[in-house]
């Protein structure tokens, strides 16, 4: 089986490059758990600047990986969407520059990764959103308080409550990401990235950050509260015709009136 995640050093940076490909880098538990892995070792690097792409030319993530969590127990599902904050929280947390490099798709759980690093990259091609509603679920990944922090509340209402996924144009209207690139070629990026940041102290970068975090001292009530509701919606009547046509690759149906 080949790997889902490929990590090396190319001077200044290190690369976390994302090879699950055939499921548009659906995050289950093996792909979370070798992100955190090259994570791990991103930290311990000498390198400044970490970015995190996709192989796959269709898309970043396209989003959590339904058909894995769909047959989890209850026990196992909370142990995962968990395992999936932690992954996120370290994205956050890292000492170093995180960017996003979004060439395509970057949906739901995609987008809560996104979210994760300090910036999000994204060429022409990049489309963005939570689709979860049309599933009958919410986000799940500390999706609520990051993309209220990124563009406010009502953004964010607009984004989870409709389950739109927006284009680039329409994206960037509305803030979602923070560089435009013309492609997500590293050469390309890895230039813009220097020429932004690279006379930057690492040791003042990794104190800012620190500061960052304080901002939301009170994250982990929300990040509960986003645990426990993703599960009372994946069993209910809803989330589980929302999973169920997901899987059928139909539209769901909640008995809306017309």
């Amino acid at each position: 089986m080949e790997d889902s995640v490929y990590y090396k050093e190319e001077g200044l940076f290190f690369r976390i490059l994302l090879n699950r490909g055939e499921v548009l880098n659906a995050l289950n538990y093996d792909l979370l758990k070798s992100i955190l892995e090259a994570l791990n070792k991103a930290e311990s690097s000498a390198c400044r600047f970490v970015v995190i792409e996709s192989l796959e030319s269709k898309a970043f993530i396209a989003g959590a990986d339904i058909r894995y969590f769909a047959g989890l127990e209850e026990n196992a599902l909370f142990q995962y969407i968990s395992f999936g904050k932690k992954v996120f929280d370290k994205i956050e947390s890292l000492s170093k520059l995180v960017f996003s490099v979004v060439d395509g798709y970057c949906l739901g759980g995609g987008f809560e990764l996104a979210l994760s690093a300090d910036f999000i990259l994204a060429t022409q091609k990049s489309k963005f959103g939570f689709p979860e509603v049309s599933l009958g679920l919410v986000p799940g990944f500390s999706g609520f308080i990051r993309i209220i922090e990124k563009c406010g509340l009502s953004t964010a209402k607009k984004l989870i409550l409709s389950g739109r996924i927006l284009d680039f144009e329409e994206a960037k209207t509305l803030r979602l990401f923070d560089y435009e690139i013309e492609s997500s070629d590293f050469e390309h990026f890895s230039k813009f990235i220097i020429s932004q940041f690279g006379t930057a102290s690492p040791y003042a970068i990794k104190q800012s950050k620190r500061i960052f975090s304080q901002v939301f001292i009170e994250k982990h009530l929300i990040n509960n509260l986003e645990t426990e509701t993703f599960i009372k919606c994946f069993y209910s009547q809803e989330g589980e015709e929302g999973v169920k046509a997901f899987l059928e690759k139909r539209k769901s149906s909640f008995n809306v009136q017309k």
